[in-house]
């Protein structure tokens, strides 16, 4: 859906925001499409902000004041949502962790990570919209991990498998959590994260 000017933006941005924040709260699992959306919405209103930015050049006092006041009430609503998108990744991150557990607790069976690919991709589609790719290709590669996970595979490379997926979640963790807090990521993260996905891949 697109929105008609940053009053429009603003309003769906929040309406996304909302949804979400009902959809956390009730426990409920949260797919690609949900953080998408928001993502989405997010790149809207940025881009509506700067168009109304623009278009207030060269006006007077008065009108400079309220546009201040609207943009920076846009702003909020924006970082709001960016907030909630990386919190809500974070929550994919967890139940991806739930599923690693499950699957080491189980002896290795692959049908409990079944799920696990939906909630990768959508941190994956994320971290894309909040424009962190080389973070996204991590949680591309764990993707890429959990295909290898095979019934016909012997107990040594589940062993493998689970250990990469654990060592990964935790260099994601960190990564969501120095964005959380506003802060910039440490790009070891990443660096320690392909690493581990490159072993298991030459395994």
């Amino acid at each position: 859906v697109k929105a008609s000017g940053l009053p429009g933006a603003a309003v769906l941005l929040g309406r996304e925001v909302e949804k979400l924040d009902t959809r956390r709260a009730d426990g409920a699992l949260l797919g690609k499409d949900d953080l998408l959306n928001v993502a989405d919405a997010i790149v809207q209103t940025e881009a509506a902000l700067g168009a109304f930015l623009r278009s207030q050049r060269g006006s007077g006092a008065q009108r400079n004041a309220a546009s201040s006041a609207a943009a920076a009430a846009a702003r909020d609503i924006a970082d709001e949502a960016r907030l909630m998108l990386l919190r809500s990744a974070r929550d994919c991150l967890d139940t991806v962790k739930r599923d690693v557990n499950a699957y080491v607790d189980s002896r290795y069976d692959v049908q409990t990570l079944a799920g696990a690919t939906a909630q990768l991709n959508a941190v994956r589609g994320a971290l894309l919209m909040l424009e962190h790719p080389r973070a996204a290709a991590i949680a591309a590669g764990m993707i890429e991990a959990l295909s290898q996970a095979s019934p016909e595979h012997a107990a040594g490379v589940h062993e493998r498998i689970a250990e990469v997926l654990a060592d990964v979640l935790i260099c994601l963790e960190y990564y969501l959590a120095a964005l959380e807090n506003g802060e910039a990521p440490d790009p070891g993260m990443v660096a320690l994260a392909q690493q581990s996905l490159a072993q298991l891949q030459s395994a």
